[in-house]
């Protein structure tokens, strides 16, 4: 067991690459947390809102182990008082899997409620004893068509398919979230061939259902990058209600962390 206290340079596997840690966040998993966005990710999505994990900019700070733990120390007793608790997301944290596996270990023993937020390209066995941590998986399904996700994220789905699988093998708690966009992923074809790859592998089938958004736009023009948000758009509520239906006649949970 690593003693949190006594952290060595060897023991902390290294540092983490940082762009933004942001408190009392009500968004990312069950009570008030601490979201700790992990920069880097191998998918290029069009209508990504953080565009910063993916580029070289100011903003990435490189933290240890030990620094982290600093930073949420005096967050520990209000974790508890409200079932709150850290998570991770990104980027992808998953590709820093030597730097979150002791990050995450460190936390565990500490009885602090863990999340991730995926986009579940990432090696499944460098990270499988992290999963397993786990309170709460937040796996994203973007679109269930290979070749439209390659066109719309850079790069084919197998792998986050085949992760999906493997995850709700070791832990329950995984929640499938599907951003709902206009003109990608919205049609009632991929929505419901996703719901029913869910009820098929989990153990516990959810979908959250996000709709898209323009909150990241400001950020491509900062950091001097194309940006393709303009081109997509957010589905009615009607619609977005209509979806929801659809889950539920799979056999699947509809929730909602916003």
């Amino acid at each position: 067991m690593i003693n949190s206290n006594i952290l060595t340079p060897r023991d902390e596997r290294g540092v983490g690459y940082v762009f933004n840690i942001q408190h009392y966040s009500v968004n990312d998993g069950n009570g008030i947390r601490t979201t700790i966005f992990f920069s880097n990710c191998k998918l290029r999505c069009k209508w990504c809102c953080n565009p910063e994990c993916f580029t070289k900019n100011e903003d990435v700070k490189i933290y240890t182990v030990s620094e982290l733990i600093n930073i949420l120390n005096n967050q520990f007793k209000f974790f508890k008082m409200n079932k709150g608790g850290v998570t991770f997301s990104g980027g992808e944290p998953l590709l820093q899997h030597a730097f979150i596996n002791v990050l995450s270990k460190v936390l565990y023993d500490k009885a602090i409620n863990l999340a991730v937020e995926t986009c579940g390209y990432f090696n499944f066995k460098r990270v499988e004893d992290v999963i397993k941590r786990l309170d709460l998986v937040f796996f994203d399904l973007k679109v269930i068509s290979s070749d439209k996700h390659l066109f719309f994220t850079g790069k084919r789905n197998d792998l986050i398919i085949d992760n999906f699988k493997r995850i709700t093998c070791v832990n329950d708690n995984v929640i499938v979230r599907i951003p709902v966009i206009c003109g990608v992923n919205s049609d009632e074809y991929n929505i419901i061939e996703t719901a029913k790859l869910v009820r098929k592998y989990s153990r516990k089938p959810k979908i959250e259902l996000l709709p898209y958004h323009e909150y990241g736009h400001d950020k491509y023009h900062k950091l001097g990058i194309k940006c393709s948000m303009g081109d997509f758009s957010t589905p009615s509520p009607e619609y977005l209600n209509k979806l929801k239906s659809l889950i539920k006649e799979e056999g699947v949970d509809v929730v909602s962390y916003k």
